[in-house]
């Protein structure tokens, strides 16, 4: 509930690095998989031009409706 998401291009590369000396952080991928980095640590993001997949395409409005709904 207290992360938001950041949306950026599908064509774009992030990198990701922990700010501080001596400092560490823990990435989580898809709320699964644990991952503890450092300040040497870089973390690129960038998009798989390998592997296609496909999404649910939700009625419109309905998404956002009932996260609405659960929210509140």
């Amino acid at each position: 509930m207290f992360s938001r998401s950041v949306i950026f291009d599908a064509d774009r590369e992030i990198f990701i690095r922990v700010a501080g000396e001596n400092q560490t952080a823990e990435i989580v991928l898809d709320g699964e998989t644990r991952v503890l980095v450092n300040e040497k640590s870089v973390i690129r993001v960038s998009k798989n031009r390998d592997i296609s997949i496909r999404f649910i395409k939700f009625k419109k409005d309905a998404f956002y409706d009932i996260l609405s709904q659960k929210i509140k």
